[in-house]
């Protein structure tokens, strides 16, 4: 089954100015040549996968990402054989849209930030200004400078570190941050090398061990670091690859009492 329908724009907007937009069910291998434009170009893979022939590389492009075309830039796109894509795209220009092209040609991309896409079967007199909101919105979290968007990844990181005791979700911490849930959860990812939860997992089981040595009992360090159930912070603990919470303490307390110079003291009386 395949599908397509697109809407043309004429606004008055002059920063960042929808021209058109659409979407496309496309059949298996469909390849388009689209001839060079004057508008910036973004598609958005919705579902399925396709390839992007740009810049003289061949890209894969999945669901959650975005290609771009820039302006008189000539590209090809072709929906993959087993699993064609379905893809929103919207064409813009405006006094902002060459900031655009300092992104790759193959992204990671919010897909709130193409929900507008989804009324166009039924355009009311707003919908050009509510796609103007998505691009602005996409700018303002992808073109920015390197320094100010890793920013964002030490403001997540100092937040898990000092709120591990209480509930987290992907969610509170993006609603903190001030980022899309799935778009920070990707660029933490990208940015360190592992995923949110990993690492939040990691913070608890690290300063559990901290409380465990200071003679904290089992139940009190996972009370203390987010673990509701003593159960699964001892499951999670000897997954990690450490022996239960609490022989792991009492051998650490053992360390201790060892390196006690009052300890050593004592014995040479």
């Amino acid at each position: 089954m395949s599908f397509a329908f697109q809407v043309h724009f004429s606004t008055e907007l002059t920063d960042l100015t929808p021209i058109l937009a659409g979407e496309s069910q496309c059949e298996p291998g469909k390849y388009n040549l689209p001839d060079a434009q004057k508008s910036t170009l973004i598609h958005y893979v919705c579902k399925g996968r396709g390839t992007l022939f740009s810049r003289g590389q061949a890209h894969k492009v999945g669901p959650g990402q975005a290609f771009i075309i820039l302006p008189d830039e000539h590209a090809s796109y072709r929906a993959d054989d087993e699993d064609p894509w379905l893809y929103h795209w919207v064409g813009f220009t405006g006094t902002l849209s060459g900031r655009f092209s300092v992104l790759p040609p193959v992204f990671d991309a919010p897909e709130e930030m193409f929900r507008h896409v989804r009324d166009l079967r039924e355009p009311d007199d707003n919908l050009e200004y509510q796609l103007a909101s998505d691009l602005f919105l996409l700018y303002s979290q992808l073109i920015r400078p390197q320094k100010y968007r890793h920013d964002y990844i030490r403001a997540t990181i100092d937040y898990i570190q000092a709120s591990y005791g209480s509930k987290l979700t992907l969610k509170s911490i993006a609603d903190h941050v001030g980022m899309n849930p799935d778009y920070l959860s990707r660029i933490f990812r990208k940015k360190t090398g592992t995923t949110l939860q990993a690492h939040i997992l990691d913070v608890r089981i690290t300063n559990a061990k901290e409380y465990l040595r200071r003679g904290y009992s089992a139940k009190e360090a996972a009370m203390m670091c987010g673990f509701n159930d003593p159960a699964t912070f001892t499951r999670l603990f000897k997954k990690a690859g450490n022996p239960c919470p609490t022989e792991w303490r009492k051998q650490k307390l053992i360390e201790l009492a060892g390196q006690d110079p009052q300890r050593d003291a004592s014995k040479e009386k």
